[in-house]
This record gives C-alpha cells, structure tokens and sequence, in this order.
C-alpha cells in the first residue's frame, strides 16, 4: 500500500524515490500552463535564479533548471496583475513599482 498525505478525500500518494529535475519540470511546466502562466523552454536561460529568465511576461527555464526556481519566478508573474506581465522583465521590481504607480489599492482587487 502506497502512503498518503492530506485531508481525507484530497490526499495524494508519497512518493517512494525522489523525482529528477526533469520530472519535477514536466510537473511545474504543466502547472504553469493549468493557470495560464506563460513558459516556454530555452537552454542558457539566466536570470535572478539561475537556469530561469523571465522576458517580456514569459517564463523562460532551461531544461537542467531546478523545479523550486521556477515555481519560485512563477510566483513573480503570477501575482502580477495580468495587464502587467508582459511588462516583466528580468528583474520584476521594476514591473511592481508600474503596478504601484497604476493600481488603486482601494479598490477590490478582484472586483
């Protein structure tokens, strides 16, 4: 019998073995677009966490990336308004401080 962890009705099978880098990618990438996020694979990609880039909104992650990198750059683009993402660049400060300057924050975010 296969271990399993969370809420009864939700839980999901432990892994026996750990998964490979390209695995764990395989299951980020599908993610990524299950949401919406924009992706694509380029070898050589360098940006703040090493193996990933983010250019014009879009996730780029070389094939040998680590899975935690990406999903911690998605984490970027994905609480972006999505006006804005295509305003993300390689460092996404730039982009929040847009985000800033044009968001009322008074108003309901998801109104």
């Amino acid at each position: 019998m296969t271990p399993e962890v969370g809420a009864p009705g939700r839980q999901v099978p432990v892994l026996a073995s750990p998964m490979s880098t390209s695995q764990e990618l395989t299951l980020v990438t599908g993610f990524l677009t299950s949401i919406g996020l924009p992706w694509r694979w380029h070898p050589g990609a360098r940006g703040f966490c090493p193996g990933i880039a983010i250019v014009d909104g879009v996730l780029l992650i070389a094939p040998d990336a680590r899975a935690s990198a990406a999903l911690h750059e998605a984490g970027h683009l994905a609480t972006l308004p999505g006006e804005f993402r295509p305003c993300a660049q390689r460092n996404v400060s730039g982009v929040q401080r847009l985000v800033c300057e044009h968001v009322d924050f008074a108003q309901d975010p998801d109104g």
